[in-house]
């Protein structure tokens, strides 16, 4: 079964920016590019906006500002906008003007993603739940890009004592995958109040993915639900732990391909607290104990969540496993 997610809308200009300079020299309303090239709004790549969402008219002005490329009217309007949201308690027109004044920064700044993020950084540290923990796995997604498009001017930094400072622009690759792991970790602590949200609630900011329902209810029906999945993504990528840890963490227990009841209570000792691996066994075991105990709503759409899971989670302990016997589920943990 091919495993499909919601998606959060996301500036991608992450995967092009590295590629030039950008610089704002003054107050002058003039169009911006970069470089002299093209326009740097038609470089954006930005996935398209869901239909509607409150505050049509608002946005439909500072598109239009965008347009004619007047990003510093555009970033008032969106910051104006912002504090709007913010005194409507809507949520996800707070996270979307936050990801529209990163998108801005960037271009108007020297050194602009960079300032950007630490922007959003600060912001988030501000918010209230549940939106902190959705900047929180925005803002995970970003680290590693960054790193990224960075790769070699971060191989040539002179690594620093102790956590580095507060200042990405001196961070040694090792200490932006460790932001990213906390990041991803933070988004998904307060459970138990994550679990209470439905996704619909950011509907402005999100757009669904191929095959994420069953019978029209959506598998990550939670906020929780998005939030654990997209952790659990980034963990089971290895490319973002490419540091050997003194302790590494192995995924060599016979009980990692138990029946889902039995897996979801074994425990998973490791002395690699940033462990992806690790990370992700733990993620997938709470969602397992959520699906098991979940009595509400339909039995087939719970059920269907649950086996999605369950399935995911073999999967991934198939493809990380050093097992021998892996192949064999009479002799791996009688996984059904």
């Amino acid at each position: 079964m091919t495993r499909h997610f919601l998606s959060f809308f996301c500036f991608t200009l992450l995967t092009t920016l590295s590629l030039f300079s950008c610089k704002w020299f003054g107050r002058s309303e003039k169009p911006v590019s970069i470089n002299g090239k093209q326009d740097a709004l038609d470089m954006m790549e930005m996935p398209p906006l869901p239909a509607g969402g409150t505050y049509a008219a608002e946005w439909k002005t500072i598109d239009s500002l965008e347009q004619e490329g007047l990003l510093r009217s555009a970033l008032e309007k969106t910051e104006e906008l912002q504090k709007r949201a913010a005194d409507d308690k809507n949520g996800a027109q707070i996270v979307k003007c936050l990801l529209f004044r990163g998108k801005y920064t960037t271009l108007l700044e020297e050194d602009g993603l960079a300032v950007a993020m630490l922007m959003m950084e600060t912001e988030t540290g501000k918010l209230q739940q549940p939106e902190k923990s959705v900047m929180q796995s925005l803002l995970g997604e970003m680290y590693p890009k960054y790193h990224a498009n960075k790769r070699w001017e971060i191989s040539q930094r002179t690594p620093l004592s102790g956590d580095e400072g507060g200042d990405i622009l001196t961070w040694s690759g090792a200490r932006i995958a460790r932001q990213a792991s906390d990041l991803y970790a933070a988004s998904v602590e307060q459970a138990e109040l994550l679990r209470t949200v439905p996704v619909s609630r950011f509907s402005d900011v999100l757009y669904p993915g191929e095959n994420d329902s069953i019978a029209g209810q959506p598998l990550r029906s939670s906020l929780y639900d998005l939030l654990a999945y997209r952790a659990i993504e980034y963990y089971s990528n290895d490319l973002n732990f490419l540091n050997e840890p003194v302790y590494e963490f192995i995924l060599d227990q016979d009980f990692s391909f138990a029946p889902h009841g039995e897996f979801q209570d074994k425990v998973f000792d490791s002395r690699d607290g940033y462990s992806g691996k690790w990370r992700a066994i733990r993620l997938f075991q709470e969602l397992l104990k959520a699906y098991n105990t979940d009595n509400q709503g339909d039995q087939t759409i719970r059920r269907a969540r649950l086996y999605d899971a369950d399935l995911a989670r073999l999967q991934f302990v198939y493809a990380n496993s050093v097992l021998d016997n892996k192949t064999d589920p009479a002799d791996s943990g009688n996984a059904r």
